[in-house]
């Protein structure tokens, strides 16, 4: 039982696939689809080998979060507190902004190009901006930069891993570069509110302690 109450938390895990459940719903075409497309990302080619880093989304989003639980539990729900929230705004620009990206003809063969030909043929065009790719990985990258328990080589590492995520969500063309900027805004903002309610926090426990 103590083995069960000690990480019965991880159970929280689960509301981020949970709430993903709404991005299946969001995800098509609507009357009013908007594309943002810069100049640059007409020049970004498509780089077949990035859909690796892609892929590795998911498990290395599940790793890291039990990583930061058993190093850090404070960090953990922070950064899984700001996560759920962040999906949410994203879910709800969905809904009144929806946006869509143009994809490359796959002409090419390889195991590259059919690792793309699948999330293509399983992800629709839709629900571009902010990316949520890029969402979850910069909070799990501030999550850790703030977590005591992970400095040095091993941050270094998660930060290689999670920019190598991000960027490659504009080099197998599954986002603009608008996408990967909104989605890191958003972030900061979220990290802004949540010190903003620390300090208030903190500062009526001190009047109450007074």
């Amino acid at each position: 039982m103590s083995y069960v109450k000690r990480y019965w938390p991880l159970l929280w895990i689960n509301l981020i696939p949970i709430l993903s459940i709404v991005y299946t719903f969001l995800n098509h075409d609507r009357p009013s689809v908007r594309m943002l497309w810069a100049e640059l990302d007409k020049h970004i080619p498509l780089m077949p080998i990035f859909i690796l880093p892609y892929d590795s989304w998911y498990p290395f989003l599940l790793s890291k979060f039990i990583w930061l639980f058993l190093k850090e539990k404070e960090t953990y729900f922070k950064t899984l507190t700001i996560m759920c929230i962040g999906l949410i705004i994203c879910y709800l620009i969905y809904s009144v902004f929806q946006t869509t990206i143009a994809r490359p003809q796959l002409t090419e063969q390889g195991i590259f190009n059919d690792m793309i030909r699948f999330v293509y043929n399983h992800d629709q065009p839709y629900n571009c901006f902010p990316s949520i790719h890029v969402l979850t990985s910069y909070i799990v990258l501030k999550g850790a930069k703030q977590c005591a328990g992970i400095q040095g080589a091993a941050f270094a590492i998660v930060a290689v891993l999670y920019f190598s995520i991000i960027i490659s969500t504009i080099f197998i063309k599954q986002h603009v570069i608008l996408d990967v900027i909104g989605a890191i805004v958003l972030v900061e903002v979220l990290y802004l509110m949540a010190f903003v309610f620390q300090v208030i926090s903190s500062q009526k426990k001190m009047l109450k302690v007074s």
